[in-house]
């Protein structure tokens, strides 16, 4: 498939910068949350020195601080996808990576970015970060329900394949009750 193929290839060129501490500059929404405590699970698992904040959008003032940072590496999670040309033009001397599900995309510089709708895909932010975490190490299967959570909030092709993943993990219990549809209840 080829958007695990681009999956697969963001986590390899993420494996090999070894530039760290790493700061993570997340999107301030649920599946931005979801995303990031996907991420920083996966990371510590890799025993990574890494630092989070979280932003509703991305001002220069914030790009600019992000110079000050001792990070070598700066990661922006659900968010950056439509700021590259601002990103380049602000962040200087840093290793960038952009894990986004815009479907806004600036493509005026090469970026390694992650972006489903680069492969006509479209996938919640949160089921996005699940399927880079299981690349970087199968352990983190465990955190499949965290994926599907988000994927409530953007439904995707990928919805049933984490519900079953979930399902058969035990981290995720079918039972009756209530019925819930996206978007709305009855």
């Amino acid at each position: 498939e080829i958007f695990i193929d681009a999956v697969s290839k963001f986590v390899n060129n993420f494996k090999e910068t070894k530039q760290i501490p790493i700061r993570i500059v997340a999107n301030n929404t649920v599946d931005g949350v979801l995303s990031t405590a996907i991420l920083v699970r996966a990371l510590e698992r890799e025993d990574l020195n890494f630092s989070v904040c979280f932003v509703k959008e991305l001002k220069d003032q914030k790009l600019q601080e992000l110079n000050y940072d001792s990070a070598k590496t700066i990661l922006f999670l659900g968010t950056g996808s439509k700021e590259i040309s601002r990103i380049v033009e602000f962040v200087k001397n840093k290793q960038i990576f952009i894990i986004d599900n815009s479907e806004e995309i600036d493509k005026s510089f090469n970026v390694n970015t992650l972006n489903p709708c680069l492969e006509g895909e479209k996938i919640s932010l949160s089921a996005l970060t699940y399927l880079l975490a299981k690349q970087i190490n199968p352990k983190n299967s465990e955190l499949v329900h965290l994926g599907f959570i988000g994927s409530l909030f953007t439904p995707s092709d990928y919805d049933h394949q984490l519900l079953k993943e979930a399902i058969e993990m035990k981290k995720i219990l079918v039972s009756r009750g209530l019925q819930f549809f996206y978007g709305q209840t009855q």
